[in-house]
């Protein structure tokens, strides 16, 4: 609930923008798909320590706190990593 409420701030400056709006419940999926947390109901600081989930945990925060470094990560292309 928390990090819905977080994400209602970025949805806003989406929409002021201009960006394609980005439903919370996509960003969710596509967060637990890289994160791939111990428990699917939530995170913990453990989840983000990981070693495989070092390079991309950031973008979590991103799109909560960064809505510019998110939409870098969004638009990057995956085949040049």
């Amino acid at each position: 609930m928390e990090m819905r409420s977080l994400y209602v701030a970025q949805l806003q400056r989406m929409q002021c923008l201009g960006h394609e709006i980005v439903p919370f419940e996509d960003i969710l999926c596509q967060m637990m798909d890289m994160i791939k947390p111990a428990s699917q109901e939530y995170f913990v600081v453990q989840d983000f320590l990981q070693p495989e989930c070092s390079q991309v945990s950031g973008a979590l925060f991103d799109a909560l706190f960064n809505l510019n470094k998110y939409l870098q990560f969004e638009q990057r292309d995956p085949f040049m990593e």
